[in-house]
């Protein structure tokens, strides 16, 4: 701004003015009449008028000046208010790169409290290892190309500067740089970590064993980490733009069941398994939606199963011959107890005919005349040592026709084919209980039963599983106190159900509780008649014929607790 812009007129600028106006009235003389005093009234007035209107023009215009110079000043302000309190530093440097003005923020960026900035060269200012971007940069600007550059300060703390310049003139022509200094530190610390993080993500991408494409919404490969050159041959790069059904495949088309179509409609994870030569491949595709929930991509995951799929084969085939090796010994159990049968009857047989030649020898022999010392003889042989003999040998047998009695039912028991069907447990449970009612009436038992959940199995085994397991708690009760039974049942989260059933018993020690699933174990329970020891083997066969498990918990003198777990 001049002077008169900023207070009043010096005396030489008044003289001035007053010299221009004497000028004018000279000029103007010869528009007015030689002698005033000649003039009209009339033409006085017009005269007086004219000046009149001339004065109040000029007191508008003045006023008109004044205001204009407020707003000059007002706009002046502002300028210089946002140019000082701007977020960047502005600078102008002359041809040579000199300092001419800096605003405040560019004096802080460089600490110009601590050293003039003004009359400065900027690249006092720029580290020695970047002269040369702030060199390149100049060049550019002189061939008129626009741009910036970033590059690294020294101010109170070295920092990332971003520089956008532009070339002007000064008043007197000679050329001058506008540059805007802005401190990109932090959005440089942020790419460096944006990179790091990018370059972490990439090496954890490449260790994937799996091949991992990102597809887009035209199934086209993205995006693919380091498995895919080694299972593919081709590095990623050649991929790129590649529809996935063209390189997996082969093909210029989806395959049929293709799992990237389906999970283009389902929106949810589809698979596929692939058979390719020796190898086999499972392909899990998660599709992306978009903002409006639309199919806009997909994650493509190739995973090579061979491995998991030979292991599964060969798992089959063992299961296959474990079962044929299972029938073989049941068809033999079943035999080998037949076969054993029938001359276990025989001993049995002959034993009791024996018995009852024996007795009628003695009788033959009875009236006989014989020595008092023969007689002795044949009445102790006849009489005590020929019928212990023949008692030991038909409790022998009858023990060996247990065993191959419970032969038969292990057999029968593996032998037997399941149904599974839903089971309402809570009506099974009612057709044990009445089955068993004499057995509970005769023990004195409570039974308390909750709401049971429906299972899926057998239905015959799952009575033969229940009924053994109460008939156990009644057999092997304890004696000095009233038997309570508590049969429950929930669902489980693993697609099972859960039941129970607990006694107030006398328990199971310790050392016997691993045992009890064995067959022909029997433990001891004083007062109780020992049975054949081959119930909770059945039990546990046919739950495991029902894919399900059954196991115990039990405290001495406190009682027993059955777990039995089928699928829901």
């Amino acid at each position: 701004m001049n002077d008169n812009e900023n207070g009043p007129a010096s005396p030489g600028a008044a003289k001035a003015l007053r010299d221009q106006a004497e000028r004018r009235v000279l000029e103007r003389q010869a528009e007015l009449p030689e002698n005033l005093h000649a003039l009209t009234p009339d033409q006085a007035r017009k005269l007086l008028h004219e000046l009149r209107v001339h004065q109040i023009e000029l007191e508008l215009q003045n006023e008109e000046l004044r205001s204009a110079q407020e707003r000059l000043r007002a706009a002046e302000t502002r300028y210089l208010d946002l140019y000082e309190k701007a977020p960047v530093g502005y600078l102008t440097l002359d041809k040579n790169g000199i300092v001419l003005t800096a605003n405040s923020t560019a004096e802080k960026l460089f600490a110009a409290e601590r050293q003039p900035l003004v009359g400065l060269p900027l690249n006092k200012f720029i580290l020695p290892e970047d002269q040369d971007i702030f060199y390149l940069h100049g060049r550019r600007l002189e061939k008129g190309e626009a741009g910036g550059c970033e590059l690294r300060m020294l101010g109170a703390v070295p920092f990332w500067a971003r520089l956008a310049s532009t070339i002007g003139q000064q008043n007197g022509g000679e050329a001058l740089w506008r540059v805007m200094v802005s401190d990109v530190s932090e959005a440089k610390a942020a790419q460096a970590l944006a990179a790091l993080a990018a370059q972490n993500w990439q090496k954890t991408f490449d260790a994937i064993g799996d091949v991992v494409w990102m597809l887009d919404a035209d199934s086209r490969v993205t995006l693919g980490n380091q498995a895919t050159e080694r299972v593919f041959g081709r590095p990623v790069s050649e991929l790129l733009g590649m529809h996935c059904y063209e390189i997996v495949h082969g093909t210029d088309h989806p395959i049929e069941g293709c799992p990237l179509q389906r999970a283009r409609k389902s929106m949810h994870r589809e698979k596929l398994e692939l058979e390719s030569g020796e190898r086999t491949f499972e392909i899990i595709v998660d599709p992306i939606a978009d903002g409006d929930g639309r199919f806009n991509g997909a994650v493509h995951v190739l995973m090579d199963i061979t491995g998991r799929k030979n292991i599964e084969r060969e798992k089959q085939r063992l299961m296959d011959r474990l079962e044929e090796k299972k029938k073989e010994m049941d068809s033999f159990l079943y035999i080998t107890t037949h076969d054993l049968r029938t001359p276990l009857v025989n001993i049995l047989g002959f034993s009791q005919n024996l018995a009852k030649d024996t007795t009628e020898l003695l009788d033959v022999v009875k009236p006989a005349a014989l020595p008092e010392e023969k007689r002795e003889v044949i009445s102790e042989i006849g009489g005590e040592r020929i019928p212990s003999a023949l008692n030991y040998i038909s409790q022998s047998a009858q023990k060996m026709e247990e065993v191959i009695t419970a032969m038969l039912k292990i057999s029968r028991a593996g032998s037997v084919e399941i149904h599974p069907e839903t089971v309402e447990m809570n009506e099974a449970l009612k057709v044990v209980m009445e089955t068993m009612r004499y057995q509970f009436e005769e023990a004195g038992a409570v039974l308390k039963a909750g709401e049971l959940p429906p299972c899926t199995a057998d239905p015959v085994s799952v009575n033969h599983i229940f009924t053994n397991l109460l008939a156990n708690a009644v057999k092997y009760r304890d004696k000095d106190r009233k038997l309570e039974i508590t049969v429950s049942g929930k669902k489980n989260g693993t697609g099972t159900v859960l039941y129970s059933v607990a006694d107030n018993g006398p328990g199971i020690k310790a050392a016997d509780l691993p045992r009890i699933w064995q067959l022909f174990f029997r433990g001891e329970v004083p007062g109780v008649k020992k049975g054949e020891g081959i119930g909770l083997a059945l039990v546990r066969r046919m739950v495991d014929r029902n894919a399900g498990r059954i196991w115990a918990e039990s405290k001495e003198g406190e009682g027993s607790t059955f777990f039995v777990e089928l699928p829901a």
